[in-house]
């Protein structure tokens, strides 16, 4: 299954993702947009990730076989998600498969960079599956480009095939609020 194309991942990353680092990410935007419903995403997201009762205990909610989203980076290597029941990891991986760096860490012990909207663009090109998984480490300072900033995540969402442009409009209009950084 690629998993890039499943609504409930999105769903399910975007409000962990957000949830950890700051404003969370309207579920009911989400869940509109996605056309998808909290508890089945809930459910699928488990599955994926390979909950059972009693791994946060055994195993600080890391598994040996996580679920994972593979994404290919235009100047090569890889961006990889590995969702466990409990961090969902994300990191870069060379053309040889050596890793080159975690690049976040979204759960109980999280570690969340943030960079410029710039940088998120350089390393995902022009795969927007790579951008929607780096969207989260945004952040916009006063002074920046909101409207600019939002129609690179509009535009993302409408070249993945995942939503409507009407959709991709209210999205981009919830990542921005999420993304914007008082000061």
């Amino acid at each position: 299954m690629d998993v890039s194309r499943e609504p409930r991942f999105w769903y399910s990353y975007l409000t962990i993702a957000f949830g950890q680092r700051g404003p969370p990410f309207d579920e009911g935007v989400l869940s509109g947009c996605l056309g998808v419903d909290d508890e089945d995403a809930h459910a699928w997201w488990c599955q994926f990730t390979g909950w059972y009762d009693g791994v946060i205990d055994e195993a600080d909610g890391q598994v040996d076989e996580p679920g994972r989203l593979d994404i290919p980076l235009e100047r090569g290597g890889r961006l990889v998600v590995e969702a466990h029941p409990g961090d969902v990891h994300v990191h870069r991986l060379g053309s040889n498969d050596q890793a080159s760096g975690a690049i976040a860490n979204f759960g109980p012990h999280w570690w969340i960079p943030e960079w410029s909207l710039a940088g998120v663009q350089g390393l995902a090109g022009s795969n927007p599956f790579a951008f929607l998984v780096l969207s989260p480490l945004v952040r916009l300072g006063e002074g920046e480009d909101r409207g600019g900033a939002e129609a690179v995540f509009r535009a993302a969402w409408v070249r993945s095939g995942l939503v409507e442009p009407a959709a991709a409009d209210k999205l981009a209009g919830e990542w921005c609020r999420c993304i914007t950084r008082d000061e």
